[in-house]
């Protein structure tokens, strides 16, 4: 994120015009027409973006989501600072793998100018597969966890004329996985199809009575953590030793309960309310450049926002374990039901 002091965005629009002739284009008089071919135009979209450093995870999240919301058909990122190691895993993090990517890495110790371009990429990438994708996100489609093969069709070719595919999916909706967070699939090795069989199991975890207290790791970050710690634990109690520890944990933790609920509670509302101000203190030190009141106030909410956005990186990377990690799954409600058959 140290891109909050020097980063900024670009987009623009171009134009590609294709000839399109047909039988009825075509004059039945037999002398030709001076008039032109019809010609179709398709707008494509592009977009620039000096991004400081691509290796953190929030800037890749801000990135793609950036590119899927503006629907960008070329881009170009400057000062990336990306290792020739990891170029290619970044890459695919941005966008599908039909993208065709452009850099500088072979002139340079590091990927400082990076362009993707979807035209660019593997032409045989069918439009309707972006359609299909589209489709399962605007439903609230999850896709259910599964064991077994990885490859559910084969072409039962030979040599390097295999072809294996994930063709097959298992999809439930938020309602399902709240019923049955448990529930996952099962892609069977193949028999007398080309594809393999499937075998979903609905089933609902063992059910606890209350939920277990869960530390969080971001709160270890938090500068007044060690004090709100050290004042819980500081007050007295008599007893046994035993039981002066079990009671300064119970205690330690209605204590940490109520630092969560005035810290770190709602990440994600709190997250985009700090997006929101600092879009606002821009915008308003845009119209006073000279303000020195709005200087710092750009500055303190650029600061905020920033460690917000590590806070929930750090959260839900530890409530999911982090198998959530596909870039663009924002922190929606939606995404929030995603986690429950984690």
């Amino acid at each position: 994120m140290d891109s909050l002091h020097t980063t900024s965005a670009n987009s623009y629009a171009a134009h590609e015009v294709s000839a399109e002739a047909s039988s009825s284009s075509i004059p039945h008089n037999p002398v030709q027409s001076s008039s032109p071919l019809p010609t179709t135009v398709r707008k494509k979209k592009g977009g620039s973006w000096n991004i400081w450093g691509l290796n953190g995870l929030q800037k890749q999240k801000t990135i793609h989501s950036w590119i899927q919301k503006h629907n960008l058909d070329i881009f170009g990122l400057l000062e990336t600072k990306i290792a020739a190691s990891n170029l290619a895993d970044i890459e695919t993090k941005l966008t599908p793998p039909h993208w065709k990517y452009f850099s500088n890495i072979a002139s340079s110790p590091t990927c400082r100018i990076l362009v993707g371009d979807k035209s660019g990429g593997d032409t045989s990438w069918p439009r309707h597969q972006d359609d299909f994708k589209n489709c399962i996100t605007q439903s609230n489609l999850l896709q259910a966890p599964y064991t077994g093969l990885k490859y559910f069709w084969h072409n039962g070719q030979h040599g390097s004329q295999t072809i294996q595919k994930k063709l097959d999916w298992v999809f439930g909706n938020p309602q399902l996985f709240s019923t049955w967070p448990a529930t996952h699939a099962i892609f069977q090795p193949r028999s007398i199809s080309d594809h393999s069989a499937m075998l979903l199991n609905l089933q609902s975890p063992s059910q606890h009575p209350t939920s277990p207290f869960k530390f969080l790791n971001i709160w270890a970050d938090r500068s007044d953590f060690i004090a709100t710690v050290a004042t819980s634990w500081q007050l007295p109690v008599y007893g046994n030793p035993i039981y002066q520890l079990t009671t300064k944990l119970r205690r330690l933790k209605i204590d940490l309960k109520m630092f969560h609920w005035q810290n770190t509670s709602n990440i994600t509302g709190r997250v985009d309310n700090a997006k929101a101000k600092w879009d606002a203190a821009q915008l308003d030190l845009d119209r006073n450049p000279a303000s020195e009141t709005a200087k710092t106030i750009e500055r303190t909410f650029a600061m905020h926002y920033q460690q917000l956005c590590k806070d929930e990186e750090s959260y839900f990377k530890q409530k999911s374990r982090v198998q959530w990690l596909h870039l663009g799954d924002r922190n929606t409600s939606f995404f929030h039901k995603s986690l429950l058959h984690r």
